[in-house]
């Protein structure tokens, strides 16, 4: 019986001692706010990465999933990216969603230009809603190149000329009152 204790012991310890050694010597983590969240699954989802999902909502775009855990290979950076829903006792909203990214140690400098948006090629303003506690990434708007102006120039251009004006030194600020309904 004192054989199989020690081997027991043995094998306990072994464990503990590699999974020590892979969380806080190997392997690096961060917590993802959610509109870096959503932006890498779009970038996961949109891109031809390799990816082994373990678990994930299935819904249309432009809604994001609220559960994503995934080991992915994306453009030479490997690592394991998890967004689940932790349940809340109290407060305005019943849950919370937590997103974590664990990566190898050392492509923290391609993680880091990931996260930032370096590597993204798109040409889109993100579209946020503010919530009382955070923001909320709704979706993101394609940028045009050469925008059409819907809009008659003799309605803007006392705005434009103000602003030559300043750009050229003549006036030190200006100012405008922007008021009326957009629609689409």
């Amino acid at each position: 019986m004192p054989n199989f204790l020690t081997v027991l012991g043995f094998a306990a310890t072994s464990l503990i001692s590699i999974w020590a050694f892979l969380k806080y010597l190997i392997l690096g983590q961060y917590r993802l706010d959610n509109d870096t969240s959503k932006r890498l699954i779009s970038t996961i989802i949109k891109s031809n990465a390799k990816q082994w999902i373990l678990n994930k909502d299935l819904v249309i775009p432009p809604k994001f999933p609220e559960q994503y855990e995934a080991f992915v290979a994306l453009n030479g950076l490997y690592f394991f990216f998890s967004k689940t829903e932790k349940l809340m006792t109290a407060g305005w909203q019943s849950k919370e969603n937590v997103s974590f990214i664990f990566f190898p140690r050392w492509q923290r400098a391609k993680i880091d230009a990931l996260l930032r948006g370096e590597s993204y090629g798109d040409n889109t303003i993100p579209v946020m809603a503010l919530l009382p506690s955070s923001t909320d990434r709704l979706g993101e708007l394609v940028c045009d190149p050469n925008p059409s102006l819907y809009l008659d120039s003799s309605l803007y251009q006392d705005i434009e000329d103000d602003v030559v004006q300043v750009l050229d030194g003549k006036k030190n600020k200006t100012g405008c009152l922007l008021y009326g309904l957009l629609t689409f």
